[in-house]
């Protein structure tokens, strides 16, 4: 029989994860599963984690872009264009940007800074279609980013009502 203390404390972590809607931190689930913990359970928490966040990028209707961006990173910045638009730099983007939108599927841009740069880019309200998702990665030791002289990765995606569609990753 497992520690009671270790078994409460993966309970607390699927507790949490459950009524407050904010996972706990990997981490801490980890350092719950010690050699005491049987598999079943550990299998148990991962299982209530995956489950969870699969259920909440569906209902928020959330597209979640990891960029794999270096710890160091200062700032990253995204965009979701609605449809399969071709983009080779950053001035494509800002031509883009400008040009008149289908109001049901808006263009969206999401900027991270600080110690939230390397955090996957999460766009809200995104329905299910085909898209063109770029992003750009600053360094971390400017504060005035010349967005202009920075690669741009892009890739098309097609967003469906399933989980998977709406987790990606965008390598450079």
């Amino acid at each position: 029989m497992p520690n009671s203390k270790i078994c409460a404390g993966a309970l607390l972590v699927v507790l949490n994860l459950h009524c407050t809607g904010v996972p706990s931190e990997p981490k801490k689930a980890e350092a719950v599963a010690t050699a005491e913990t049987t598999p079943t359970l550990i299998r148990w928490i991962a299982a209530a984690y995956e489950a969870h966040a699969s259920a909440r990028l569906v209902d928020a209707q959330q597209l979640r872009v990891d960029l794999e961006a270096p710890a160091d990173t200062g700032q990253t910045l995204g965009w979701l264009f609605p449809g399969q638009v071709s983009v080779d730099a950053y001035d494509d983007l800002v031509t883009l940007r400008a040009a008149p939108a289908d109001a049901a599927t808006p263009t969206k841009m999401v900027l991270h800074g600080g110690v939230d740069a390397p955090r996957p880019l999460v766009y809200e309200d995104v329905a299910p279609g085909a898209y063109t998702v770029c992003a750009q990665v600053g360094p971390a030791r400017d504060h005035s980013v010349d967005w202009a002289s920075l690669p741009v990765r892009c890739a098309h995606v097609t967003v469906t009502d399933e989980p998977e569609s709406r987790a990606i990753v965008l390598r450079g």
